[in-house]
């Protein structure tokens, strides 16, 4: 079980720390970083030029950030008490994860749009 706790713990920290430094790098980079999210980069710039690139890498970093310390947290779980919280903070994060899953760029960035505003 011991090993179990470890692993867990180790996981949650290297992805926590990943996550925590995207989100800051996101932060720092400002609207330039909204080229690094999965499917912006690859729009035509007359289609990037359709969106708030501010508020997208924004809400990128914030939710970057937020993962990494759900996972921060869940390897520091794992280290005191169980290894069962860090396949429960890796569980959450999955969830969280999938639901920003978008195949379809106009529906992924629509709430970007800024002739919706």
């Amino acid at each position: 079980m011991a090993d179990l706790r470890l692993a867990g713990t180790v996981a949650c920290a290297a992805l926590g720390v990943l996550f925590c430094l995207l989100g800051g790098g996101f932060f720092l980079a400002g609207p330039k970083a909204a080229l690094f999210v999965s499917g912006f980069g690859t729009l035509p710039p007359s289609e990037r030029a359709r969106y708030d690139t501010a508020a997208l890498s924004r809400d990128y970093a914030r939710q970057f950030l937020g993962w990494g310390v759900l996972l921060l947290a869940g390897a520091g779980a794992s280290a005191l008490w169980s290894a069962w919280a860090a396949l429960l903070a890796l569980a959450v994060w999955q969830v969280l994860f999938w639901r920003q899953v978008h195949w379809d760029p106009e529906r992924a960035f629509e709430r970007y749009d800024l002739k919706q505003k």
